[in-house]
């Protein structure tokens, strides 16, 4: 049998696992006001859609507040508390100016 005759091995497909993208930390300082008063948080991430911060004080689970940095403000609920960090919905989709302002 000739070289060039030779059948090819079949080499079977397989899928690799494609690793979840995980966003890079922000860890940038802002204000967060609710009905309780003003707090310091640390923004650990951030969409136009939501954030993640980090407060020694987290407000409960459903507060409303605004989330305060640089002059920008962006209207919030908070929808989950784990330990002392928090997650915020943002009332509407931030733009992509009034997000690189929070975002910083």
């Amino acid at each position: 049998m000739d070289v060039a005759e030779a059948p090819t091995p079949s080499v079977p497909v397989v899928a690799m696992p494609v690793a979840p993208e995980v966003p890079p930390l922000l860890l940038v300082a802002a204000k967060l006001f609710t009905a309780k008063g003003k707090m310091l948080v640390t923004l650990l991430e951030m969409s136009s859609d939501y954030a993640v911060a980090a407060t020694t004080a987290p407000p409960a689970a459903g507060s409303i507040a605004v989330l305060a940095r640089c002059g920008a403000r962006a209207s919030v609920t908070v929808a989950w508390v784990d330990g002392q960090r928090v997650g915020l919905l943002f009332d509407r989709p931030l733009s992509d100016g009034l997000l690189d302002q929070l975002a910083g």
